[in-house]
């Protein structure tokens, strides 16, 4: 008798939740088609939906440029933004109604995709104090990083090496502290969009691959004085560095969508998807109303 009034109840709690979801969901795709939020530049570039890219060698912007079905909660992900946003809303409700939103560690929507959860959170004016979600990876890798401001750094050309002929961009990721003082640059990382080569094929072998597409494109992250050092000393290159006109939250923001990227398999083409079109890339991300990636 008891055991049928717990599954009774069980029965109502799951009923409860549905219904609570599904109110949810019914609020917030109103907003969406209101609003148009499928289409919206930054949803799109998110899911790396390049319409702005204009290119010999660019793809199609009917679809994303990544493959990769993990990327992606909708099975047809990759051709249709409305359908990747709806997949994300239904994995958000269902996260917000379960009791004390128990979701497995790190593979609650908001571990896995961040910067999409923010992004319509703050579109459909969701709570983010109910999005919470125990995301040990995610955590521990933001407060390594400790994201605060963005500069480019600009190495000078170094001949010696084929990849860097035409001299090389990335980012360097202050902290707080590295940021108000350049002294505690042992503070800062380095973001470095670079291909993933094999430095054992013959230079024209290595030339061809690059440009072509032969090489996926690799994210590197390490501490900024180390990657400083290699450039000044071991190279023996100058270099430049140029502070983003970003907002703290704009960071954070692009730093979430490179956890969301970072690991991804993207092919490296060393004239049109490389050191400087990524850097363009994020920063359009955070600026629908910039085109950058388009005029490079």
């Amino acid at each position: 008798f008891s055991t049928t009034i717990n599954t009774n109840k069980d029965d109502i709690s799951a009923n409860e939740q549905s219904t609570q979801a599904e109110q949810l969901l019914t609020t917030w795709r109103r907003q969406v088609k209101t609003q148009n939020l499928a289409q919206h530049k930054s949803w799109r570039r998110l899911l790396y939906f390049l319409d702005d890219k204009k290119g010999l060698f660019s793809k199609a912007s009917k679809q994303s440029s990544i493959d990769d079905p993990k990327f992606f909660l909708s099975a047809n992900g990759q051709q249709d933004s409305a359908a990747e946003l709806d997949a994300t809303l239904i994995a958000l409700a269902k996260q917000m109604t379960s009791p004390n939103n128990v979701v497995a560690k790190n593979d609650a929507v908001i571990c896995r995709f961040p910067a999409r959860v923010n992004w319509l959170a703050e579109s459909l004016n969701i709570d983010k104090s109910s999005l919470q979600a125990d995301c040990p990876e995610l955590k521990q890798w933001m407060t390594k990083l400790a994201p605060e401001q963005l500069s480019i750094m600009f190495a000078e050309e170094y001949i010696d090496n084929p990849i860097s002929a035409f001299a090389h961009t990335l980012l360097r990721i202050d902290s707080k502290s590295s940021a108000a003082d350049f002294n505690q640059i042992d503070q800062a990382y380095a973001l470095n969009d670079t291909v993933d080569g094999n430095a054992e094929d013959p230079f024209v072998l290595y030339a061809i691959k690059s440009i072509s597409g032969g090489y996926n494109n690799v994210i590197e992250i390490d501490p900024y004085p180390q990657k400083l050092a290699d450039y000044l000393k071991k190279d023996e290159r100058d270099t430049w560095t140029y502070r983003l006109n970003l907002t703290p939250s704009e960071v954070k923001q692009i730093i979430a969508h490179v956890w969301e990227t970072k690991d991804l398999n993207l092919p490296y083409y060393f004239t049109t998807d490389n050191c400087a079109s990524e850097i363009l890339r994020l920063i359009d991300v955070v600026r629908p109303q910039q085109s950058l990636l388009s005029q490079l």
